[in-house]
């Protein structure tokens, strides 16, 4: 235990010795470790370019994963990580994060077209399969982001966006992140974005219903980072309905970071 000069204000405290992991001064990190980022637009001249607001359209159109936050996942959270798992991994953001700090990363993805946009944009092999039943590998990481149940449509087939009521999506998630955890090496770190919504009138708690499932797991929580791209949406139009309705234009989601006991 390390006690340092003491002080008038500092007599009764207790000052413990930082972890050997603990940042120094030569460590260079691209995304400052800060609880709250604005990250750039995804739409019309962001990451991704031009994309449809149809509710009909395609996965791409709805679920790029910002840069930044992978980019934070791999070089912070998961920097004592050997493998990291993916059980939803999308076009192929947080495997590219990962491969760039010289991490492991097996991903699984049931959308052939997310598969192929990842190889072809990426370089990076993401695996073809249904993570209710695809062979999980032990980890000590794990970086995703879950399908946001009847706001996004996905190119596959049978997946968790497909489910005919919100109770069975939620039954086949935790389904998936039970599988998952019980590869997990001891003292795992668990990613996951997620963030709430809202469609006709009702209001779905998928960061809630996410932590009541990591607990149940025996995960603790770790850190949260909310990110948000207020500054790039025109949020404007939007406002007049929820005034009248008496409720928030939703322009964040959520980085939640979980432990393994």
């Amino acid at each position: 235990m390390y006690r340092p000069p003491t002080s008038p204000n500092s007599m009764n405290r207790t000052y413990y010795m930082l972890p050997p992991t603990t940042l120094t001064m030569g460590d260079h990190y691209q995304i400052k470790p800060l609880s709250v980022i604005e990250v750039e637009k995804i739409g019309k001249a962001g990451i991704r370019g031009e994309q449809s607001q149809s509710t009909t359209g395609s996965r791409k159109s709805y679920s790029a994963f910002p840069v930044e936050i992978a980019t934070m996942c791999a070089e912070l959270f998961m920097r004592d990580a050997e493998v990291v798992c993916d059980p939803f991994a999308g076009w192929g953001e947080r495997h590219l994060a990962c491969a760039n700090e010289g991490i492991s990363y097996i991903g699984f993805d049931l959308s052939p077209e997310a598969i192929d946009y990842a190889k072809t944009t990426y370089g990076v092999d993401n695996i073809l399969g249904d993570s209710r039943c695809v062979d999980v590998p032990n980890h000590d990481g794990l970086v995703t982001c879950p399908p946001y149940w009847k706001l996004e449509r996905y190119d596959n087939d049978g997946g968790l966006d497909k489910l005919s009521n919100w109770e069975s999506f939620l039954i086949e998630y935790e389904l998936i992140l039970t599988r998952f955890a019980a590869k997990a090496n001891p003292e795992a770190t668990y990613c996951i974005t997620t963030g709430d919504w809202r469609s006709q009138g009702i209001y779905y708690d998928l960061t809630y219903q996410t932590a009541k499932i990591m607990e149940k797991l025996g995960f603790t929580r770790w850190d949260s980072v909310i990110f948000t791209r207020v500054k790039k949406v025109n949020y404007n139009i939007m406002l007049p309905q929820v005034k009248r309705l008496g409720y928030t234009v939703k322009l964040h989601e959520t980085l939640n970071v979980w432990k393994k006991a």
